[in-house]
């Protein structure tokens, strides 16, 4: 079981300790400036209304998650077969992914990608280093290249993704786990390969569960850190359901407004701790939106959560939950 971050004093810290193993594992090249967690965000405006958002009153309305007709793709069956490209993640901008001669970070670095960078075609070779996975692409001037593995997702065009039937299940299926507190459930949305991370993004605080431990996250008494108290910057500690659910619960299963890689609402709710923005890092993954307006919750703060999605041989999986909160 794995606690990223204890409060927000050593999130910064955290970051810089995960740069230098990137870093010393060959996975990332130095940048003159320092490491520093800046935001950008990808927008693609699905049904939009004046605030970017659709309202739904009954939890799973998949009316926001709909685009045109002429734009209704489904995903493809299976990626690694049919759709040859991926993108690059989990990489800042001013950093960039080494490409090696080879597979292994002892390999001589031929060339690098940006943080950013897409369209990349693999040639279908892999090989495992010290557990580690790597895959051979084609390098855009022509020859091969390879890459750590973990640092590429799938590439899915934001309109097969928003209008994916297959992308509203999704989101069905989490309400469901959370409204019965069904582990089994939510265990089975739990990508594979990277885990889910819960990540409240105005503390710099974050977990990571592997679907083991969702399996019994609604019974589990472990006592996890969330965030920090505001009265005494103390760390938050208590199970999943005593400080994570009551978060998740009013968004996701009441009055939400729902949106497909758009975080419009940042626009008319007035500041907040942090930029309301998806994290660069993270901006070739697709993602959903679910916004609660003030006064709608205990607190009178505004709150939402964003789901990162990655779709593995056609089948979507949660990889991230990123909660949002301000004033008005």
């Amino acid at each position: 079981m794995i606690n990223r971050d204890t409060s927000y004093r050593l999130a910064r810290l955290g970051s810089l300790l995960v740069w230098l193993a990137l870093l010393l594992a060959g996975c990332v090249l130095p940048y003159p400036d320092d490491y520093r967690a800046t935001l950008t965000v990808q927008v693609t405006e699905i049904n939009p209304t004046p605030t970017g958002f659709e309202f739904s009153h009954s939890a799973g309305s998949p009316a926001a998650l709909s685009t045109p007709e002429a734009e209704q793709t489904s995903l493809p069956a299976e990626l690694e077969g049919d759709s040859p490209y991926y993108a690059v993640i989990h990489v800042a901008t001013g950093n960039f992914l080494n490409v090696r001669q080879g597979a292994g970070t002892d390999q001589d670095i031929i060339q690098t990608l940006d943080a950013n960078a897409r369209d990349i075609k693999l040639t279908g070779r892999r090989d495992e280093i010290n557990g580690d996975r790597w895959v051979e692409i084609n390098l855009p001037e022509g020859g091969t290249g390879w890459v750590a593995a973990d640092f590429l997702t799938p590439q899915v065009p934001a309109g097969a993704f928003c209008g994916s039937a297959r992308i509203r299940t999704l989101v069905r299926d989490f309400q469901r786990a959370l409204t019965e507190k069904d582990g089994e459930t939510l265990a089975a949305l739990v990508n594979p390969q990277r885990d889910l991370t819960l990540w409240r993004r105005e503390m710099s605080s974050s977990l990571t569960l592997t679907a083991q431990e969702t399996n019994t996250i609604f019974t589990s008494t472990r006592e996890w850190i969330w965030g920090t108290n505001p009265e005494n910057d103390e760390p938050r500690t208590g199970s999943f359901s005593r400080l994570v659910l009551p978060e998740l619960e009013p968004v996701f299963l009441g009055q939400h407004a729902q949106a497909c890689n758009s975080l419009e609402f940042a626009t008319s709710t007035g500041p907040t701790s942090l930029p309301v923005t998806w994290p660069e890092e993270l901006s070739n993954l697709n993602y959903l939106a679910f916004y609660l307006p003030a006064g709608q919750s205990e607190s009178q703060s505004w709150l939402a959560w964003t789901m990162g999605v990655e779709v593995l041989n056609g089948q979507p999986y949660l990889t991230y939950l990123i909660q949002y909160a301000g004033e008005n």
